[in-house]
């Protein structure tokens, strides 16, 4: 069949014959239209079902980073103690080992009282005359 251009208007000898239902009445369009609706509200509700999971994924994700923001600030208060006591146990160190170990030694004890023997010794001898 040609029209008034001299270009073939029927379907099955345009699509090449890969149509071999070609024209069968309203019953095959309104059943493929069915079909058509039907497939759209399913991927409609799987598409629905996905958002559903994405809205929960991103509530867990929301959840997870507060988590991790507060779990954060107590690791950072906590380096804080640990600097502090830190630096106290390097400071009572020093002070440990700038400290004489045993005042009253025999080394101590003998330097101290030699020079008052002779400072008793002076004294004495200066009352003496």
């Amino acid at each position: 069949m040609q029209n008034y251009t001299g270009l073939t208007s029927d379907r099955a000898e345009l699509l090449g014959g890969r149509i071999q239902h070609g024209r069968q009445g309203s019953g095959s369009a309104s059943s493929m239209l069915h079909a058509q609706e039907q497939a759209m509200k399913e991927q409609d509700q799987q598409i629905e079902t996905m958002s559903g999971a994405a809205r929960n994924t991103k509530l867990i994700a929301a959840e997870i980073q507060r988590e991790i923001d507060e779990q954060m600030h107590l690791l950072d208060g906590l380096e804080s103690g640990l600097t502090t006591a830190g630096k106290g146990v390097r400071n009572a160190s020093e002070n440990v080992r700038s400290a004489p170990r045993n005042p009253y030694d025999m080394k101590a004890f003998c330097t101290l009282l030699w020079p008052l023997v002779l400072l008793l010794l002076v004294l004495l001898w200066f009352l003496g005359h």
